[in-house]
């Protein structure tokens, strides 16, 4: 979830904005046939299970402002942005974006990590999510090393599954970033998805990835849209090391070009069904 230059994610949205669909499975439309499921939240409630996640507070503080991405949100724990809901017959874990003063910030929002408490290495993990649409929004659902405590980022190795910019609500992209032969950070936006007609926020939709040493793979309702090779040896830490997850809903930042929500906006939510990690047999 970090920088990607406009220009780039511009020019994918028009060259990589095929395949097209807009089904919205009730469950994994993957084979799951030589695979087993090795974790999984549910979200049943009734609060966030805290021996699996942990909720990030702050802005990022003074050595990482707007958690280096310029967003523009404090992120809390409280219920007012992230709880146990009923959406229908669904328990959901959702992330509410909210117009309010908190922390020297004009918004607060949510974001969770499983960092110290879940971390895996190879297989494929999926979530089913409701999207919130408008402008200066960045929902993001993604995964970072674990080595990051000791070796920082891009070092560590980022895996982003989504990612979508506010505005351009029927399209969402994959990325991922490391560190470069220079020594600093080199990313990669292998493929853009977008749907053929509606919006993300219209339904649930299926968003996964698998990973071994070979490559990342990026996946939309159970169907691959891109992928990228990951034996070059400047990508040793996706081949070395086991990562977290991280869901949050980010309000402005770079991807957008720094865009905020129109005034008379009041909040938006992004809504977990389940997110499973499985691993091969």
């Amino acid at each position: 979830m970090r920088h990607i230059t406009m220009a780039a994610f511009l020019a994918l949205l028009v060259i990589l904005g095929r395949p097209a669909w807009a089904q919205e499975p009730a469950a994994s439309n993957w084979d799951l046939s030589g695979w087993h499921l090795v974790w999984s939240d549910e979200f049943d409630g009734p609060e966030l299970d805290s021996r699996s996640w942990t909720a990030e507070i702050g802005d990022g503080g003074p050595q990482n402002p707007g958690w280096g991405n310029a967003e523009a949100e404090y992120y809390t724990g409280r219920p007012e942005n992230l709880s146990i809901v009923k959406d229908g017959d669904l328990s959901v874990l959702r992330i509410r974006a909210r117009v309010e003063r908190f922390g020297g910030r004009y918004y607060t929002s949510a974001r969770i990590k499983t960092q110290g408490k879940k971390s895996f290495q190879f297989g494929r993990v999926e979530a089913r999510i409701k999207l919130p649409a408008g402008k200066g929004l960045w929902p993001a659902f993604w995964l970072l090393g674990d080595s990051i405590s000791t070796v920082g980022w891009p070092a560590c190795g980022e895996m982003d599954i989504l990612e979508e910019r506010g505005g351009n609500d029927s399209a969402v992209l994959g990325t991922i970033h490391w560190k470069g032969a220079d020594g600093y950070h080199a990313s990669s936006i292998p493929g853009v998805a977008r749907l053929s007609t509606g919006v993300f926020a219209d339904g649930y939709h299926l968003f996964g990835l698998a990973w071994n040493q070979e490559e990342v793979a990026w996946y939309l309702d159970g169907r691959k849209y891109a992928s990228q090779a990951v034996t070059n040896p400047e990508r040793v830490a996706f081949r070395t090391g086991k990562f977290f997850i991280i869901l949050n809903l980010a309000v402005g930042g770079r991807f957008l070009g720094n865009e905020i929500p129109p005034i008379g906006w009041k909040e938006a939510d992004m809504l977990v069904d389940w997110v499973r990690w499985y691993g091969k047999d």
